[in-house]
């Protein structure tokens, strides 16, 4: 065998051994963007999901605002939101997140005030159905409740105004 042989032979099994690694690392590039891809979709509809629920929660509760200055009241719950979108960010992080540190924060700022709202309404839940007072009227002969369903009411909406808020600038960080 001669000398330009084995140069040739060498250079081959180095080309070969390049492709190999650059087809290994396009695939994983490749595999990593699919990844990233479906979580941000996954957060996509989650919170298009939420803005929804949100803005049906905003209703109901503006027509129970309505309503209680008359002595009455809804029996209608509101939607519980979704917060599983956080959990997905938290372990995996999708790459475009990991580099903006504005988008991150967003996300973590949704998180935090979708399980806050989520709190508010399980307080709520269980003020409508465990207080003493939804039986009982004050000395004037008003509703004992409607003076504290009303501070709930309008504290969520008021919570639920500030997370459809971030929720607007998430959107429009992850388009």
């Amino acid at each position: 065998m001669s000398g330009g042989a084995v140069i040739s032979g060498g250079a081959v099994a180095i080309f070969a051994f390049a492709l190999a690694s650059g087809r290994d690392s396009y695939r994983a590039w490749r595999q990593r963007q699919r990844h990233d891809d479906a979580v941000l979709a996954a957060i996509r509809e989650e919170i298009a999901a939420n803005r929804r629920a949100l803005e049906n929660n905003q209703n109901l509760l503006d027509e129970e605002l309505k309503l209680i200055p008359q002595g009455n009241r809804l029996v209608n719950p509101l939607d519980p939101l979704e917060a599983g979108f956080w959990d997905l960010v938290k372990l995996n992080p999708p790459r475009r997140l990991e580099t903006e540190d504005w988008t991150l924060s967003h996300v973590r700022e949704v998180a935090r005030l979708t399980a806050q709202v989520n709190e508010m309404l399980r307080s709520r839940v269980n003020f409508r159905v465990l207080s003493p007072s939804l039986t009982m009227t004050t000395g004037i002969g008003q509703a004992a409740w409607a003076q504290p369903l009303e501070g709930y009411d309008k504290l969520v909406k008021q919570f639920q105004g500030e997370l459809l808020t971030a929720i607007d600038a998430l959107e429009s960080a992850l388009v």
